[in-house]
């Protein structure tokens, strides 16, 4: 399961925008530049970021983008929903849709368990940061790492 580059590219230019909170818009010209990001890449992303509500645009000489709401009121989950869809590790962790008839053992699997975990941990994680933590470069919390198993 990989982030694809809508999503980091998205927040790349979402932090931008976090750190500009409250000065009103910012060109997406500017921010293409400045991430070394394709200016029509960013305009579709930041189209279906419009549309989930996360920036609103003014157009005219002095027009951009800037967020919607507070850069804390916005969290990862949100944006990479937005932009990715669904991240899961595995099909099966969907609990209806075509998804599930896909695998035969759906219903007795003995991993589905361990890729809903993971699925909820990922979900977990990602609504904790908010744009402005990546804005503040807060550390995200680190718990002790188990030792791997001896064989």
């Amino acid at each position: 399961m990989n982030f694809s580059t809508k999503s980091e590219y998205g927040l790349r230019a979402l932090t931008i925008l976090a750190r500009q909170y409250g000065k009103g818009p910012y060109s997406l010209a500017d921010i293409a530049k400045t991430e070394e990001v394709s200016l029509p890449y960013l305009e579709r992303l930041f189209a279906k970021l419009r549309s989930a509500d996360i920036v609103e645009s003014t157009r005219g000489a002095q027009g951009g983008y800037q967020l919607s709401r507070s850069p804390e009121l916005i969290n990862i989950y949100e944006v990479v929903r937005t932009l990715d869809g669904y991240l899961v590790p595995a099909v099966c962790v969907f609990e209806t849709g075509p998804v599930i008839g896909q695998c035969k053992r759906v219903q007795n699997c003995r991993l589905r368990g361990v890729w809903r975990k993971v699925q909820d941990r990922l979900e977990k994680t990602l609504r904790e940061i908010t744009l402005m933590d990546l804005v503040e470069k807060k550390p995200v919390a680190k718990k002790k790492i188990l030792p791997k198993a001896k064989r």
